[in-house]
């Protein structure tokens, strides 16, 4: 068995020669799996599974966990409108069934002929969630413009005057205009750029170094006697009216001490 061979839904593996579509485990010792466009499951020891070099390299499942409840919401209402093209041989479909379906779905038959091929290979309800996008957490913006951005946010936002994010989006839009660009960043992504600054930056650019200090150094110091835990212990106590008594030492008159105002702790 290959070293780089895997066995999550989807993937592709060679079993007696044949290329074998990965469904589900049974435990590590085995796989489901079927051959490509049949409905035949077969067991697969692990052992004599091999890799299909051949094969193209399967998509792999997204965090299911992660995955918002608003968006298994729109997997389900996807599955539900393709499940009868599902149930039909490739022989039976026909292109007005995957348009219409298409039409009910609001997408392209192209994504709907997708679906239906990835749905084929695992048969699994995350093939119909949002895919990802590969460029998720990079910059789209020109360069010229993420400068315009951190300029603005240097000498706006991070001044004593404390000034709101849209003075740093308005200085933005000016510097677009002066600059002749045309396509001004939005608010949201100005704000989400000025979200990323770190909180002691911003601390100490608009309230001061010192103010930064106090709240994000350790404290300075040495205390007297703690030099192993529990060395020092503290406890707080309230001084309250109490007179404590036992049969030994009775109290005098209980209305006289008040009167004087002793205290016994």
């Amino acid at each position: 068995m290959a070293a780089s061979l895997k066995f999550f839904p989807g993937s592709v593996v060679r079993w007696h020669t044949r290329r074998y579509v990965v469904i589900d485990y049974v435990g590590l010792e085995a796989i489901i799996a079927r051959e490509p466009g049949k409905r035949k499951l077969e067991r697969i020891p692990v052992n004599e599974a091999e890799a299909d070099c051949a094969a193209h390299p399967a998509r792999t499942p997204p965090d299911l966990v992660a995955v918002p409840a608003a968006e298994w919401q729109v997997a389900m209402k996807r599955f539900k409108v393709l499940k009868p093209l599902l149930k039909m041989e490739k022989s039976e479909r026909t292109a007005a069934d995957v348009k219409r379906a298409a039409q009910l779905l609001g997408k392209h038959p192209v994504t709907v002929y997708r679906w239906l091929e990835n749905y084929r290979r695992c048969e699994r309800l995350s093939v119909f969630l949002r895919k990802e996008r590969s460029d998720r957490g990079s910059s789209r913006l020109a360069n010229k413009v993420e400068k315009i951005i951190a300029a603005a946010i240097k000498s706006i936002y991070l001044t004593a005057e404390k000034p709101s994010m849209a003075a740093v989006t308005e200085e933005v839009w000016l510097q677009c205009f002066k600059n002749n660009i045309k396509k001004k960043p939005a608010p949201n992504t100005i704000r989400a750029r000025i979200l990323m600054l770190s909180d002691r930056l911003r601390l100490e650019k608009r309230e001061g170094r010192k103010r930064a200090a106090e709240k994000y150094e350790p404290i300075k110091g040495h205390f007297p006697g703690a030099d192993f835990p529990l060395a020092v212990a503290q406890i707080d106590h309230t001084a309250m009216d109490v007179i404590v008594v036992d049969e030994e030492s009775p109290a005098a008159d209980p209305a006289a001490l008040i009167d004087r105002g002793d205290r016994c702790m």
